[in-house]
């Protein structure tokens, strides 16, 4: 889509990050994140079977637990992408000491994606 098929004033949800999370499949109490940002965003994460078959270091991935991480937010009418990218800017501020709490093990690669959802 772009703004020129957007409806003016109509509400419409940007992605802002997307990427991925694991963790090992030994990780008992797995990786809890919550549904939303200070700001507003929201985050969506889905169970996915790993994207790629090893690691930089050659540690399978079949031993790991894959997520689709998405942060995306709605706004009530088309925004630039200037403006996308500092709510991107903002809601990785926000994210980061959420993901550096998370249990020994859990990674992410994380990259923005300034696209309609």
């Amino acid at each position: 889509m772009t703004k020129a098929d957007h409806p003016a004033g109509e509400p419409i949800a940007f992605k802002l990050l997307q990427g991925f999370l694991w963790h090992p499949q030994t990780l008992s109490e797995g990786v809890s994140l919550p549904t939303t940002l200070p700001s507003g965003a929201m985050i969506v994460m889905d169970t996915i079977q790993a994207p790629f078959a090893f690691f930089e270091d050659g540690t399978w991935t079949g031993t790991q637990i894959f997520y689709q991480l998405t942060i995306l937010e709605i706004f009530e009418d088309w925004l630039e992408n200037d403006l996308i990218a500092a709510r991107a800017l903002l809601a990785s501020q926000e994210l980061d000491p959420i993901l550096n709490a998370t249990p020994t093990g859990v990674g992410w690669s994380l990259s923005e994606d300034l696209r309609p959802a």
